[in-house]
C-alpha cells in the first residue's frame, strides 16, 4: 500500500462462533423482550457468559442494562471527592463498548465479556471497573489491547448483521 492510500476494510469475523450468533438473530427477530440485563448480575452469580444459550447472549448485547442521560449514579467517595460514572462515558465519540453494572457500579467491556476467552483480560472483563478518577486512562489502556480491537469488531459486525436481518 503507497502513502496516501486507504488501509482495506476489516474483513468480518466468519468463526463458528459468528455464525451460531446470525442464526439466533434470525430465529428472534420478532421476539420482545422488557427486560434488561445487568452484565454485572451474569458474571457475579457464577456464570460465565460462554455458559448461557446463544439466545440469551444475543439479548445480553442487545438489551443490557443501558442508563438513560438523566441516571443517577451512585456516588462514591474518591480523593476527596465524591465521584460517579456518567452516561457520557458510553457516548459513541468515547467508549460505546462499556457497559454499566447497576448492581456493581462499575462498567464492563461488553465485546470482551461476550466473546473473550482469555483469562488475562482481567480489567473491565471478570471484575467490574469502577475508579471513576482513573477511568478515561484505563479506557485508553484496554482500546490499545489487540484482542480487544477484535471482539469490538466482533461484536459491531453481530449487531450491524442483526439490523438487516
Amino acid at each position: 500500500m503507497s502513502d496516501g492510500e486507504a488501509p482495506p476494510p476489516p474483513t468480518p469475523p466468519t468463526s463458528t462462533e459468528t455464525l451460531n450468533m446470525l442464526n439466533v438473530v434470525r430465529e428472534r427477530k420478532s421476539i420482545s423482550r422488557a427486560e434488561e440485563y445487568d452484565i454485572g448480575d451474569l458474571l457475579i452469580k457464577g456464570h460465565t457468559v460462554w455458559s448461557v444459550t446463544d439466545p440469551i447472549r444475543f439479548d445480553i448485547i442487545t438489551k443490557h442494562f443501558k442508563p438513560p442521560s438523566n441516571y443517577a449514579f451512585p456516588k462514591t467517595h474518591m480523593n476527596g471527592c465524591k465521584r460517579s460514572f456518567s452516561t457520557k462515558w458510553m457516548q459513541p465519540d468515547r467508549h460505546p463498548w462499556l457497559a454499566y453494572s447497576k448492581s456493581q457500579d462499575g462498567v464492563f467491556c461488553l465485546p470482551c465479556v461476550m466473546f473473550a476467552k482469555k483469562e488475562n483480560l482481567a480489567g473491565f472483563v471478570r471484575t467490574p471497573f469502577n475508579k471513576w478518577t482513573k477511568l478515561s486512562d484505563a479506557c485508553k489502556q484496554h482500546e490499545k489491547k489487540k484482542t480487544v480491537t477484535t471482539l469490538m469488531l466482533l461484536l459491531l459486525h453481530v449487531v450491524i448483521a442483526s439490523s438487516v436481518l
